[in-house]
């Protein structure tokens, strides 16, 4: 895993402003908005068009102007050798020098006293200069006072250590809300992907299994396993049970929440056993036929139950009327969507709902869907997979690979509205889980964690659990274990 630091976000590329920025903030009106120099002061000056003349009133910046003599000595040389001769100004001694205005142009009315255009309580030598031309910084040592000249390192200084410790803090807590771990794997001879790093990633063994895993899903902070006995894991508690259920070898299950309520459905031996309390009881149900798989849809007050038999039969409350076809397999979100893999006229067909089981629309299934193909679906993404093979898209016509490198098992997850797809790489002797949106066909998926050989085992079954913030749960049930990959989507470290 090659990994690099590079800066993200607006603190570490701050835009600087430009001159033509400056310019944007003057309106239509043609005034300037607090980042340009307020004009009033130019009016209190006696500014006017460029052709007019401005003289200056030398009563003001002299203690004793009344006393001041003028020499005619040397009129008609220059102050300096720079400087150009002026001509005579028009008008007497009495026009230019009268009046208190600080200069004056040629339209205005002498002799006026502005209170606005000064501060009379000003004096000569308390005047400050608060604008510096644009030369900000190079003459302006005021914030100097407040800097601790022993604080900065010596000018040879090639360590931390020569550094000092305060200079190196401040930099460190500069630079690293606008630095992100940017990490890439190479999945495959000159293929990249990127990675989460690896302080973003913690592996866990919740348990081993008794048996190989059947079936394995998860609601919220609690996951259950099919492996020779139903099998529960309560993430806030840490907590591994086995749940009271009377029959031996659960082979399919469901789960969905109800107003708080956790309800379980489990397949075991052709009977559904159904609990409505969150797994403390099971109820067997009498049906017409074996059950193979089962699943649950949701009204505004309770979950309906739906089951597949061995006969291929589709049965549920919700179904305005069966369906003409053999179902195969089929998979429902716990809420409104139902996809169904079924053959009908030796053809294959996805049979698509999204009003929970009212009506279905049919259309041709990929040429890679058989008997024993994986299904998964959730409000905004749909899922077919097999060994090899792993097709997702956001409507059920637009299905499409995700990568010919991606394999079973897969999953779909719900995340604040987008749908995410969780499958499975293998690389030499390692197995990568990924993560891709459901939308961004062609996009290469990110890889969540890389597992040895040791850890991971043979991988069966694969469910997600997503909490807000960017924390996602990774369950994988392997011949014998149940593995818990928790995962920072945001890069920050797990404890």
């Amino acid at each position: 895993m090659r990994c690099a630091q590079s800066p993200v976000g607006p603190a570490s590329n701050p835009r600087k402003p430009k001159l033509d920025d400056l310019s944007e903030d003057l309106d239509q009106d043609g005034e300037a908005s607090p980042l340009l120099d307020d004009d009033s002061d130019l009016d209190a000056l006696g500014r006017a068009d460029e052709d007019e003349q401005v003289g200056l009133d030398t009563t003001t910046g002299f203690d004793e102007a009344e006393e001041l003599e003028l020499s005619d000595d040397g009129e008609d040389e220059r102050w300096s050798t720079d400087s150009e001769e002026v001509g005579d100004l028009p008008g007497t001694d009495s026009d230019l020098f009268q009046g208190d205005e600080y200069g004056w142009t040629g339209d205005d009315e002498v002799g006026t006293d502005d209170d606005e255009s000064f501060d009379p309580e000003l004096g000569d030598d308390d005047a400050e200069i608060r604008e510096d031309g644009g030369a900000e910084g190079l003459e302006d040592d005021s914030e100097l006072d407040d800097l601790d000249m022993s604080e900065l390192p010596e000018m040879d200084a090639d360590s931390e250590e020569d550094a000092g410790g305060s200079g190196g803090e401040v930099f460190e807590e500069l630079a690293t809300p606008g630095m992100v771990d940017e990490c890439s794997l190479e999945v495959a001879p000159g293929q990249f992907w990127k990675a989460l790093p690896p302080r973003s990633v913690r592996v866990s063994l919740l348990t081993t299994l008794p048996d190989a895993p059947r079936a394995l899903a998860c609601c919220g902070s609690q996951v259950f396993a099919c492996a020779g006995r139903l099998l529960a894991f309560d993430a806030e508690s840490g907590v591994v049970q086995a749940l009271p259920l009377s029959a031996a070898s659960p082979s399919a299950l469901a789960v969905t929440d109800q107003d708080g309520v956790l309800h379980i459905a489990v397949v075991a031996a052709g009977v559904v056993h159904v609990s409505s309390d969150g797994g403390n009881s099971f109820a067997a149900q009498t049906l017409p036929d074996a059950a193979k798989q089962v699943g649950f849809s949701r009204t505004t007050q309770y979950p309906r139950l739906w089951w597949s038999s061995t006969k291929g039969v589709l049965h549920s409350a919700a179904l305005a009327e069966p369906l003409d076809a053999e179902v195969l397999g089929f998979q429902t979100d716990g809420v409104r969507h139902v996809l169904a893999l079924v053959r009908q006229k030796e053809r294959l067909w996805l049979a698509c709902s999204q009003d929970g089981g009212r009506a279905f629309s049919f259309q041709p299934a990929p040429a890679m869907a058989q008997a024993g193909t994986g299904l998964g679906v959730c409000r905004s993404g749909w899922l077919l997979y097999d060994a090899t093979r792993v097709h997702c898209a956001a409507s059920p016509q637009s299905l499409a690979l995700v990568s010919p490198l991606v394999t079973a098992p897969a999953t779909l997850s719900e995340e604040e509205g987008e749908a995410f797809v969780y499958c499975c790489v293998h690389r030499g002797d390692e197995l990568l889980i990924v993560r891709r949106a459901v939308h961004a066909s062609g996009a290469t998926p990110l890889v969540m964690v890389a597992l040895g050989a040791d850890v991971a085992g043979q991988p069966r079954q694969l469910a997600v659990s997503y909490a807000e913030g960017g924390f996602v749960s990774i369950y994988l049930a392997t011949d014998g274990s149940l593995l818990r990959v928790d995962a920072s989507l945001d890069g920050e470290e797990l404890a």
